[in-house]
Order: structure tokens, then sequence, then C-alpha cells
């Protein structure tokens, strides 16, 4: 099968140091996409957390590469006062390789990519929302902050004649997001498989992973 560009691809933007990264997580995703299909099944189907174990794996494939998940730590938490105050949370991801670090929170999307306007103010949305929560971590995380968007598109089982046009329209609008470092896999072994379920009239060929840092 011939190969287009937005069967897979990465632009690092501002974020040239994620680039091992990003190469290592097509890598996983494509493999995975490929195996896990004679299971009827795909590794994007599930949730942030799912989607976040597959980042740190392709962290520990890099040189030198480590990952913290899900860990506890405060969160500072502003009051409509202006008034600071530490509460309990968790940070999604601190991560470092090379001579890097980094953390991160990170949230998960299922935009509907037969509109793709609506699909891109989506993930720019769930950005803002990451950010958020990365304003909240607190000071002792003196490496740089990313906020993290995995974007698991979805497309109607009625739409799937034009699902190449689709996922085109889908990846250049990533691609013009400002300051993000953008990738995405979409393998055509795995396009057409959809779940059981409350889903079952919708495809989800793929994923993507939008990062932007936040300080």
């Amino acid at each position: 099968m011939a190969t287009t560009a937005y069967d897979r691809g990465i632009r690092t933007g501002p974020l040239h140091s994620l680039r091992p990264v990003l190469e290592a997580w097509l890598r996983i995703n494509s493999r995975a996409g490929r195996e896990w299909v004679k299971y009827g099944a795909a590794p994007w189907w599930y949730n942030e957390r799912a989607s976040l174990s597959f980042f740190a794996g392709a962290v520990w494939q890099c040189t030198g590469g480590w990952a913290l998940e899900e860990f506890s730590t405060v969160k500072i938490d502003s009051s409509e006062r202006g008034r600071k105050q530490e509460l309990s949370g968790r940070c999604d991801i601190d991560f470092g390789f090379g001579n890097y670090e980094y953390a991160a929170e990170a949230k998960q999307c299922w935009p509907n990519i037969s509109n793709t306007s609506n699909s891109i103010a989506m993930v720019k949305r769930f950005l803002r929302e990451a950010h958020q929560d990365c304003r909240q971590l607190p000071g002792y995380f003196e490496c740089p902050r990313l906020s993290i968007v995995f974007a698991t598109p979805k497309l109607h089982e009625s739409r799937r004649a034009h699902i190449d046009v689709h996922l085109s329209r889908f990846v250049n609008e990533l691609s013009r997001l400002q300051n993000a470092a953008v990738a995405w896999v979409f393998p055509k072994t795995a396009r057409g498989l959809k779940p059981d379920g409350n889903y079952r009239n919708y495809i989800f060929p793929g994923i993507a992973v939008v990062v932007r840092r936040c300080n």
C-alpha cells in the first residue's frame, strides 16, 4: 500500500527535542495497530491513562529514557480572591531522556472529524484544560511543563468511503496549530475497525498527539 501524508507523520514545531519520543510513539502505535487487528481491537480506543502509557513507553525507548506516571503531588489552586492553597492531586507524567526532562498534564478527546472545524476546536479546548492543570503544578517542578492531548478521531460508518478526505483535512488543520508539536498515525490495516457497544456505528481510524509547552 502506498503511504500518504496522513497515514503517519510528525511536525515538531518549537519542540524539536521531542522528536525521538514522537518517532518512538509512531512506531509503537503503528506496530500495535497492525498486530491488534487480528483481535478486532486498537490501542487508541481506550482512555487517557491507556494512551499515556503508550507515550511513556515511547520515552523509555529513547536513550536514557525514564517516565513516572500518575504520581501523587500537591496542586496549587487559586481562589476567586487570588488566594492560593495547596491541594492533594496527581501529576500525569514526569519524564526524561538524554539531557531533557519535562512534567506534563494530559487529556484525551474524541473529535468527530466529519466536521473539521469542530474537531480542531475540541482539540484546542482540551489543550487549554491541560494547560490549566499544568499551572497548578507546584514550583518544585523546575523542568519545562507540557500540555498533552491525545486525539482519537471518530467517523460515522456511513462516511467510511470518504475517510481519507476527512483524515487529510484533520491532519492538515492539526499541523497548523501554533507553538505545538503534533504527531499522528492512522494505519491502513486498522483504519476501518470499530468497537462494540455505544460506538459500534463509528470507526476510529487512529490517534494523534498534540504537545504544547506551558511555561
